[in-house]
């Protein structure tokens, strides 16, 4: 129905943009009237000077007619190209189908790379909440849809504050003006999709994330400076020890002589569940990016061709891309 509304005012916009072409109001017969001749009183005499005539003489005129009829080729070549414009667009407002009402504030990514891997772990997009909402919006339970197989994906719920090893609950997946969530088609690494903090740098140490996940996290020479409390023996020791752990590392092989101390200190921070409790209260802890998982085995998106749809949970169209 939206569909066939759009090419009656297509229609009527063409009909009236070759009207204008071929010289629309400019046209002598749109403002002579309803008669050739004008009407005269009863014994009145109509004279050719007051008449509508169409004359062939005259060079000047001659010439002035074959501008008019170049002037009107040009504006019918105008007229076709905006006919081409508005069946363009007839046709994206025919594939994007009932516009939601958070069209414009959130959107797709438009990278066809991932779209293109052949396995779906390494298959993904990223949505963003634009800064212009004036809240944050749920998108769990939307759909990623292919029109080409005309098959959805389903967003699920998510863990705001992930722990390892341990049973995390979900809530729905709530993005802040500004903030992201990359989708991707395949399983989670750690079982869950989450929001990134400080402290997810360590999920990367044992597990595999397309794409990587920022290798970002304190740096244990500073938790050595502000939490150690061990005596002056092992300090330097310690302080050595710790200077060549990398970031984002749980260490394997700590030597025996660091003391305890030392040891306590490692073992309570230098991994991801330690980071948390430490940093938590930091300043930007939470980061503004989601990790969603969509938990497909296999692949989701075409390789050549395809549009894909963010759904809302009334499955009208957010946003939309084609490739």
């Amino acid at each position: 129905m939206r569909s066939d509304l759009f090419l009656f005012f297509g229609i009527l916009i063409f009909i009236f943009v070759v009207w204008v072409a071929t010289g629309g109001p400019s046209r002598p017969i749109s403002f002579s009237g309803p008669f050739i001749t004008p009407l005269t009183s009863v014994g009145g005499t109509a004279t050719s000077s007051t008449g509508y005539r169409i004359s062939n003489g005259g060079g000047a005129r001659s010439g002035a007619r074959g501008g008019s009829t170049a002037n009107a080729q040009q504006s019918l070549s105008y007229a076709q190209e905006n006919v081409v414009d508005l069946q363009k667009s007839l046709a994206d407002a025919a594939h994007f189908g009932t516009a939601s009402t958070l069209k414009g504030l959130v959107t797709f990514s438009h990278d066809v790379s991932p779209l293109r891997a052949t396995d779906a772990k390494n298959e993904y997009l990223t949505i963003t909440v634009s800064t212009r909402a004036t809240t944050g919006i749920s998108i769990s339970g939307w759909h990623i849809y292919s029109e080409r197989i005309n098959h959805a994906l389903r967003i699920p719920e998510g863990v705001n504050l992930p722990h390892s090893a341990e049973v995390n609950q979900t809530a729905p997946i709530v993005l802040a003006p500004g903030q992201s969530a990359i989708i991707s088609v395949g399983t989670s690494p750690v079982g869950m999709s989450f929001r990134q903090n400080m402290c997810t740098g360590y999920f990367d140490q044992f597990q595999n994330f397309t794409p990587y996940i920022p290798h970002v996290c304190p740096l244990p020479s500073s938790d050595f400076a502000r939490f150690y409390l061990g005596n002056t023996h092992s300090y330097d020791v310690c302080k050595a020890f710790i200077q060549k752990v990398p970031q984002c590392t749980v260490p394997l092989d700590v030597p025996n002589n660091i003391g305890t101390d030392c040891w306590t200190l490692i073992n309570n921070d230098f991994n991801y569940n330690g980071c948390v409790t430490t940093h938590l209260g930091d300043q930007g802890f939470f980061g503004n990016t989601w990790r969603v998982y969509l938990g497909e085995q296999d692949a989701f998106f075409t390789q050549d061709h395809d549009t894909i749809k963010l759904l809302d949970t009334a499955g009208h169209t957010v946003d939309a891309f084609s490739y």
